[in-house]
Parts: structure tokens; C-alpha cells; sequence
């Protein structure tokens, strides 16, 4: 059972209202299981290490959003799709919703060959829906509802599986042939822009959206394409001219749209150096990532008791990762000045919130 994100407003002790959250199976607790799919995680060993169990999250704990929920105070959003059928009371408040969805991204055909998921402009679709539909139920005015939405933090992680589950996958994309690696990040960027910009017209004023992490480090990669060393550099290096490129769409955002906040997460140097260096984050020194499983066979395959043994005994790469998100949490809200964007407590709490 989630945490349920509705409550009287007189019981949210938070100064942060809401959490909304959009992208992809990193975020994604629950949206796909409800969805036709074969990306989904509802099943063991998924959540061997959450105290719900198998709850939908592709890893085996809390992603970084369960603890950033956690630093405001507020309970976990629960997966919109769960609860697209609920009547809210007058009297309740609205703390949040997650639209992520699993092998989904910025582009409308990413992950499609693994059938329907909520793509970018689709979440906030269903977001818009909300803003126009259901929340003016719950606020006086126009003005009361503008408040809640510039003060409820809003964060993004997508834009790996637009490489993963496309500009890489060639059996089933051929948008490899038709970008050059600069003008495919691009067109990313372009698209994800517009995105972002829908979200400030539909009230969103706090914005964080993480780097693409380390995608060539992944088990997928590491099996699929010849390198030298732990990862393959050369999907790497697609990563860092997205994320390059990222940082400076975010800092024009900030510049142009009145009010707005549009924050980098540095999540990429995080998870390159918890790839290269595993013992550093707790886990076993013989770790790496040709050693273990491609996501894809737990996501297709069926939960053999081996493989829960397997899982129970070593951190599966990237996506068992409540160690490597809890570290990103703690740097996200502890005293680092590295993660958001040299953002340290301090700066985070005035950005949140008195």
C-alpha cells in the first residue's frame, strides 16, 4: 500500500504543498502496471528491500524521489494511473502525483516496441488534465490555486531511454541514421524545452530535472557493444552532450520565463564514478557491470528463484539502486554543494521554502 498523497491541508506541515514527478522507470512507482507493457516491475524481486514489497518501482528500495518526498515532508506521490478513478473531497489536499512511466522519454515513439507507455508530452497531459480539471475543485480562486502550483516542486528525470530504447536500439529505430549524435541531442533538447515551457504555462515555477546518467555503463550497453575499460565510453560521451546541453536550455529557461526556477540535478558524475569506484558506495568491490543482469531480464523475464537469490546477495546495476539513490538523495539535501547545480541546504530550503 503507497503512501496516500491526499490529506486535510491543516495536517501538511511541509511549506512545499505538492510533489509532482514526470519521466521515466528511474521515477516511474507504479504508472506501468497499469498500463499494456512488458516494462514493468511489479513482481519479485523488485522491492525485495521495500517494505511494501513490489510496488512497481524498478528497483529493489526507494527511489530518489521517495527521498526527496521524504526531505519535504510530504508523503510519497502516488503513480497517477492508481488513482485516475477517485472522487476528491472538498475538504482534501492535493500533495502530489508521480506520471512517470517506465522505458518511456522525451520522444512520442521511444519504447513503443514494448508497448504503451506515457511518453513526456503525455504526462503532462495528464498533468494539464489536472490543473484544469480536478485542482480548481479544491481552491477559492485563481489565485489561490496559482500559489499552490509556484510553490509545489516539480521534478523531471528523462531522456536516457530516448538513447537506450531508441537513437541505440537499431533493430527497431533508425533514428541513428537520420541525427548525427549533436543534431539527435538537439532535438532532444528542443522538444524537451517545449515541455518545459508547457509547465510553466500550466503554473509550474520550481523545476529540477536530473542528467542523464552514465547510459554506458548500464549491463545492456556493456553486453551489446565492444569498450575498453568498465562502460563504453563512446554512449557515454552521447550522455555528456546532453546533459551540456541541457544546463544551458535550463539556464535560458531560468533567464526568460518570469518567476521560474529550472535546476539542474547533477546525477551523471555520481552514478559514472558509483559505477567505476562500487565499493565507495556500499557496494561489494567485485562489482561490475558486465557481471550482472540487463535490466531487460528482469523487466521480460520471469522472477526465477535463482535470480532472487541472486538479487538478495548483490546490488543489480542501476536499477537495484536504493544505495545509489539514497547517496543522490543525501547530496541533493545535505551539506555537498555539488549535486544541484552548487545548490547546498541552505539554497534548496530558500528555494523550497520559507
Amino acid at each position: 500500500m503507497l503512501h496516500i498523497s491526499l490529506g486535510n491541508s491543516e495536517n501538511i506541515s511541509s511549506p512545499t504543498p505538492a510533489l509532482y514527478v514526470f519521466g521515466d522507470s528511474l521515477f516511474d512507482n507504479g504508472n506501468n502496471n497499469l498500463l499494456p507493457t512488458l516494462a514493468k516491475a511489479d513482481f519479485s524481486p523488485y522491492g525485495i528491500n521495500f517494505d511494501r514489497g513490489p510496488t512497481g518501482r524498478f528497483t529493489n528500495g526507494r527511489t530518489v524521489v521517495d527521498f526527496i518526498a521524504e526531505f519535504l515532508g510530504l508523503p510519497y506521490p502516488p503513480p497517477y494511473m492508481s488513482i485516475i478513478r477517485r472522487v476528491l473531497h472538498p475538504d482534501q489536499y492535493l500533495t502530489g502525483l508521480n506520471f512517470a512511466s517506465g522505458s518511456c522519454g522525451i520522444l512520442p515513439e521511444t519504447g513503443n516496441h514494448l508497448g504503451k507507455c506515457l511518453n513526456l508530452g503525455e504526462q503532462i497531459g495528464l498533468f494539464e488534465r489536472t490543473v484544469k480539471n480536478e485542482l480548481p475543485r479544491h481552491y477559492r480562486n485563481s489565485d489561490e490555486l496559482s500559489n499552490y502550483l509556484s510553490n509545489s516542486v516539480f521534478v523531471v528525470s528523462v531522456g536516457s531511454n530516448d538513447y537506450i530504447n531508441n537513437y541505440l536500439d537499431k533493430q527497431h529505430s533508425d533514428t541513428s541514421q537520420r541525427y548525427s549524435p549533436q543534431s539527435y541531442a538537439k532535438l532532444l533538447i528542443d522538444r524537451l524545452s517545449q515541455q518545459f515551457q508547457r509547465l510553466y504555462q500550466l503554473g509550474a515555477r520550481k523545476v529540477i530535472m536530473f542528467e542523464i546518467g552514465p547510459i554506458g555503463c548500464i549491463p545492456s550497453s556493456t553486453r551489446q557493444f565492444k569498450h575498453n575499460g568498465q562502460c563504453v565510453e563512446e554512449i557515454n560521451q552521447l550522455a555528456i552532450m546532453f546533459n551540456n546541453h541541457l544546463a544551458h536550455m535550463l539556464h535560458n529557461l531560468t533567464s526568460t520565463l518570469q518567476g521560474s526556477s529550472f535546476i539542474l540535478g547533477h546525477a551523471h558524475w555520481l552514478g559514472y564514478d558509483a559505477a567505476i569506484n562500487p565499493s565507495k558506495y556500499d557496494r561489494p568491490s567485485s562489482f561490475r557491470a558486465e557481471n550482472f543482469l540487463a535490466q531487460s531480464d528482469l523487466k521480460f523475464g520471469s522472477a526465477k528463484p535463482e535470480l532472487t537469490a541472486l538479487l538478495q546477495s548483490y546490488h543489480l546495476f542501476m536499477h537495484d539502486y536504493e544505495v545509489a539513490s539514497q547517496s543522490l538523495g543525501h547530496w541533493l539535501v545535505g551539506t555537498q554543494t555539488n549535486t544541484i547545480s552548487g545548490m547546498d541546504i541552505i539554497s534548496l530550503k530558500l528555494f523550497i521554502g520559507p
